[in-house]
């Protein structure tokens, strides 16, 4: 396709910057000591056990980067609010620049590096709320470009740039459900 490069691992999406791939910790992965002896960390026992080592979540995240996975273009088919009228509340030099038309909003949401993942504890309080993720998902200097119809041509009116940290968490109910 026009719009893939190669790449070390396949094909690289133009929609982000090259990036090197994470390296793997100390050259090869070591074995968990909670899979050792069939024995949870609370001694008690169990008979099948899964693991995810933070560097294949880490590897999983730079391959959806790297492939363009992460780049998502919205607008008003996703939402209707998608619109100068919505964002002029915002920028009111918007509706000047549209001649006082209202037009549709497209947003082309980028990330600008590699994401980073983080595991915790996976802790809560006694209220069910989280006090430390399982998993934290951070994207750094996320972009966030604005476009609108001007003069019966999309252009890009304004970027924002921020930094996206997203705390992901499990909790088993006392009848063994997910929350």
């Amino acid at each position: 396709a026009s719009w893939a490069a190669p790449s070390r691992d396949g094909y690289h999406d133009s929609c982000v910057p090259v990036a090197p791939p994470p390296p793997v910790p100390g050259g090869s992965l070591p074995e968990s000591v909670v899979f050792q002896g069939n024995v949870r960390p609370d001694n008690q026992a169990f008979d099948i056990g899964i693991g995810l080592h933070e560097y294949f979540l880490d590897r999983f995240f730079w391959a959806a980067y790297d492939s363009g996975l992460l780049c998502i273009n919205a607008g008003p088919s996703l939402s209707v609010q998608l619109n100068s009228d919505t964002f002029g509340i915002l920028t009111p030099s918007l509706g000047a620049l549209l001649h006082g038309t209202s037009s549709p909003i497209y947003l082309l949401i980028r990330p600008t590096e590699p994401p980073d993942v983080t595991l915790g504890a996976g802790t809560f309080d006694a209220n069910g709320n989280i006090l430390e993720p399982l998993l934290t998902l951070a994207i750094p200097n996320m972009d966030i470009d604005f476009y609108a119809n001007i003069d019966e041509r999309y252009a890009r009116i304004f970027t924002v740039t921020t930094d996206v940290a997203i705390p992901l968490s499990l909790d088993v109910n006392g009848m063994g459900k997910l929350q």
